[in-house]
């Protein structure tokens, strides 16, 4: 049975399709947009609650959420970080920039933002990027505050960065019964808990804390390898990106550290000896050389092609064994180093905000339905990577799996909501 007929998130009607003329669509099956809720422009008592650890494709996202008129409120709980109240002010900072950029109208009193936890522990990569930002004062996730901002409200739940499952529960529970709709979880990076182990305990536990409260409320996953038969689900197109969101924070998304962490990660099983034009022995000089491969593809064909035969050089020094022990990184050089360097169009790391179009493309059901799927058990080695299986019987089920995805309707989705904001 496909999720797509049973979602227990509120029926909404099929909406009036949007034409596909988007820069980089393709011609596709109509892509719904969230111009249905053109009539209430300040949503009927909805909230959405967004784990978030403040990268760009979280900023994105959470401003795709203001950008919503179904949404009432948005709140967003920082989490997977360390510098939270660095956080906080960057993602204020981003939505001015956002209105500056866009001619947009303010959303910021849509936005209420508090402090969670990190599961984690240790900095992510990209709080290097809030040095220098002023600390901006936010209460910390208690439950009076939260209870406040959900009280007579519908509520849906997004995680989009690693999250502390107290403050889950404690989000869950400061609703009134029976008004969690959902609670999404982007898997992958945004699943991980203190190892691979506590990692299963945690997302075991999340639907059985929906359905204590909430009979009708689900929990829904999605997958950039899972969810998108291209296993694209991550990357947008530049040039895009580039029109739509400031350019600040485009050239900030520009620098991420995880190209070059993969690459060192993936060095380590080269044979000694091995030549390559890449700058192994400086981070910040191998950070630089990606970016400026990224930044002007054709200027700097031969370094993208470098680091192509790089990648593909780490792959074939792989054993099997290896290769099973580090299925993350495999997965992550496979589907998304390769498509990125063997090309010549250079992409910017969107997941966040690509997954919740998606989500909530499926809540409309346009194209984009589901099925019961059961999280993998056992898969407790450092570096694997833990995915779902599809189930006959929910009863079996930890959630459901999202399918159904596309990159260019996702852009869609986005494109209406420019529109909305512009209009």
């Amino acid at each position: 049975m496909h999720a797509g007929r049973f979602f227990g998130i509120v029926p909404l009607a099929l909406i009036a399709a949007l034409a596909t003329t988007l820069l980089f669509s393709v011609s596709l099956v109509s892509a719904a947009g969230p111009d249905r809720f053109a009539s209430a422009p300040y949503g009927q008592g909805k909230v959405a609650v967004v784990f978030s650890d403040v990268k760009f494709d979280d900023k994105a996202a959470v401003w795709s959420l203001l950008a919503d008129p179904q949404y009432q409120r948005v709140v967003v709980v920082t989490s997977g970080i360390n510098k939270h109240r660095n956080a906080a002010q960057e993602l204020v900072n981003f939505v001015d920039r956002q209105n500056d950029h866009l001619g947009s109208r303010d959303l910021k009193d849509k936005l209420k933002i508090m402090q969670g936890g990190n599961p984690l522990g240790v900095d992510a990569p990209h709080e290097v990027w809030y040095d220098g930002v002023p600390a901006m004062r936010i209460p910390r996730l208690n439950a009076r505050d939260m209870h406040r901002e959900l009280a007579g409200k519908e509520v849906a739940i997004f995680q989009i960065a690693p999250a502390q499952l107290d403050d889950v529960r404690l989000v869950i529970d400061s609703a009134d019964h029976g008004t969690v709709q959902s609670l999404m979880l982007l898997h992958g990076y945004n699943s991980r808990q203190a190892d691979m182990a506590a990692q299963e305990r945690f997302i075991l536990q999340l639907r059985p804390l929906v359905k204590r409260n909430n009979p009708q409320g689900e929990v829904y996953f999605t997958s950039s390898f899972q969810s998108y038969a291209a296993k694209d689900g991550g990357k947008q197109p530049l040039e895009w990106v580039a029109q739509r969101f400031a350019p600040y924070d485009v050239d900030q998304a520009m620098r991420d550290p995880f190209w070059s962490q993969q690459i060192r990660a993936g060095s380590q099983f080269l044979p000694s000896g091995h030549q390559s034009p890449l700058p192994l022995h400086s981070r910040e000089g191998l950070d630089r050389y990606i970016f400026e491969a990224r930044r002007e593809p054709a200027r700097y064909a031969a370094r993208r092609q470098a680091i192509y035969h790089h990648v593909n050089a780490i792959l074939n020094s792989m054993s099997a064994e290896q290769k099973e022990q580090k299925a993350r990184l495999v997965g992550r050089l496979e589907n998304t180093f390769k498509p990125e360097f063997g090309g010549a169009r250079t992409t910017i790391e969107m997941a966040d905000a690509a997954h919740i179009a998606h989500f909530h493309r499926a809540q409309a059901a346009d194209g984009a339905g589901g099925v019961w799927a059961r999280y993998e058990r056992g898969v407790t080695a450092p570096g694997s990577a833990a995915g779902f299986q599809e189930v006959a019987h929910p009863a079996h089920a930890d959630g459901v799996l999202l399918q159904g995805g596309h990159t260019a309707m996702d852009r869609a989705w986005i494109d209406q909501l420019v529109r909305n904001v512009r209009g």
